[in-house]
């Protein structure tokens, strides 16, 4: 055995010299101050000063043609945006360079460089939730050492033992967004564009951030655990069919949604286009009943319908449904109160959610808002005019 030889204190593999994380299992290495002599112990994974993730790969809009790269440090109640300094430029460009010849190399498409991402561990990102939190997928043990062996310099991994206050002392342009201050964490993955990006709305605006290698997915499943993980024993309230919504700044499309109302949050699902036929017939139907009976149908009336197709969606668990990469929530909590505008055939059924800071509005056909407020009075008590 050779002198000094450490091995792994969760999975018992040796380490080589210098490594930060465990190869074999990605575990955190304790640094050695001097031969034979451990560091202090680091802060307890969870505690607020010690990051849950650290992502990479992410950069803001500053202009037409000009970006600045950055990487979202994500601890228990706030994420620091940390900004690449001139300082690290060349460093992360040296990265960026190994992870592109690495997916020519490998014929991959930045999309598929999240799944090998996913399986790496704490060599790309520190993790303290278990995977079944945020659904990450386990690659193959060939692709986590691909990864490893493919990407020797991460500069971001200076953040793993950094506190808030150190990152946001490293460049005066980091900024950080508490939790308590979200009302909600979008995104949307434009293939006509190409553009990942992640919408993060607080007290102080909306906060864009985009996403490079296809390290969006991660990002997004990562950032809505941060904010709200599905809670075993969450119920399901009720199901408000069909919500659209004015077309998103920077978004390639303009969605449709069926809310689903849990005792935690306002959960939007998109409508996908086989479930979207098969609703447009259910209601063609029950349209056709009531003609018969010499009345017009408001297509509102059907909302509440036990039978509906829309039912459906509260049959599996919250976290089937944030599987959709443009699905979202608004946590309750975010939401100070909420207004239900009744309308007509033309301007249909509107509700408008204040959340802090901000107005979220949504259009539901006519005839919906008694059974938008039965469903949401039973979860915002008080706060429904």
């Amino acid at each position: 055995m050779a002198l000094g030889q450490r091995f792994c204190e969760e999975c018992g593999k040796p380490l080589a010299p210098g490594v930060k994380f465990c190869e074999e299992c990605g575990s955190p290495v304790a640094a050695m101050d001097a031969p034979g002599q451990a560091a202090a112990p680091a802060a307890v994974p969870g505690s607020p000063e010690i990051p849950l993730a650290v992502i990479p790969f992410a950069y803001q809009q500053r202009g037409i043609f000009s970006t600045d790269r950055c990487t979202l440090v994500v601890y228990p109640d706030q994420v620091v945006i940390a900004y690449v300094s001139k300082a690290s430029e060349k460093e992360y460009d040296q990265t960026t360079t190994e992870v592109e010849a690495m997916l020519a190399e490998k014929d991959l498409e930045g999309k598929k460089f999240w799944e090998l991402a996913a399986g790496a561990g704490s060599a790309l990102f520190r993790l303290a939730w278990s995977p079944a939190d945020f659904h990450a997928v386990d690659m193959a043990q060939e692709h986590k050492m691909l990864l490893n062996s493919s990407i020797p310099t991460r500069p971001w991994e200076r953040y793993l033992s950094m506190t808030p206050g150190s990152v946001l002392a490293e460049d005066s342009r980091n900024k950080v967004i508490t939790r308590e201050s979200i009302s909600y964490i979008r995104g949307e993955s434009d293939p006509s564009t190409d553009t990942d990006q992640v919408l993060i709305g607080s007290s102080a605006g909306v906060t864009k951030i985009f996403f490079d290698y296809g390290i969006f997915f991660l990002a997004r499943r990562v950032l809505l655990s941060f904010l709200l993980p599905p809670a075993a024993g969450e119920k399901f309230i009720g199901v408000i069919p069909s919500a659209s919504e004015p077309q998103v700044d920077g978004f390639g499309f303009q969605y449709t949604w069926i809310v689903i109302v849990t005792d935690q949050r306002v959960l939007f699902c998109m409508v996908e286009d086989d479930v979207a036929d098969e609703m447009t017939a259910w209601i063609e139907a029950r349209e056709k009943e009531v003609k018969k009976a010499g009345r017009k149908l408001k297509e509102g009336e059907l909302a509440g319908l036990p039978d509906a197709p829309w039912q459906e969606f509260m049959k599996g668990p919250v976290s089937s449904l944030l599987e959709n990469d443009v699905n979202f929530f608004i946590p309750l909590s975010a939401v100070s109160s909420a207004k239900i505008v009744p309308g007509g055939p033309r301007q249909g059924d509107k509700l408008i959610l204040v959340l802090s800071g901000q107005l979220y509005d949504v259009v539901f056909p006519e005839g919906t808002a008694d059974h938008i407020r039965a469903v949401l009075g039973a979860v915002l008590p008080g706060r429904i005019t």
